[in-house]
């Protein structure tokens, strides 16, 4: 297994895990995974945002991600590290992969100078990170317009 941090020619086959993510997550939902790749890349490229992908390869193929930003809050005057999207294959999931993606993350959020580190999750993810130490502090709250 490896895990490194990924590269702009890893955007399509991460935005095909992200998809089956969000598939697997939110059924009813019609992902589009091809504007999630052009995003991949642009906030690569962004300035005043720090963002990054950590992959993890098994046999050559990518088979789970974390990905995250890293930007000063002026609500807090401190630098947030935020996760936003965290996906392991199933048949991975039983291994230590998402916990190495998760260290691999925090320190690249640790070396930039992160104060506070936040990460989105699913009410199934929840355990997840109660055993690493986080608490919930807010929630968000969804409705789609028509």
């Amino acid at each position: 297994m490896i895990i490194r941090t990924a590269t702009k020619e890893d955007a399509y086959k991460v935005s095909c895990l992200w998809e089956q993510m969000v598939n697997e997550s939110r059924p009813k939902f019609t992902p589009n995974r091809e504007w999630w790749e052009k995003m991949f890349v642009s906030l690569m490229d962004t300035p005043i945002l720090q963002y990054n992908v950590v992959v993890a390869e098994y046999e050559g193929a990518i088979v789970g991600f974390i990905d995250g930003l890293i930007f000063p809050e002026p609500s807090t005057g401190k630098i947030h590290g935020v996760g936003k999207h965290f996906f392991v294959l199933p048949e991975h999931r039983k291994s230590t992969i998402a916990g190495r993606l998760y260290v691999d993350i925090v320190g690249i959020a640790l070396k930039s100078g992160a104060e506070v580190l936040e990460f989105f999750c699913f009410p199934k993810g929840i355990n997840f990170w109660e055993k690493r130490g986080y608490g919930l502090s807010q929630c968000m709250m969804q409705r789609e317009v028509i």
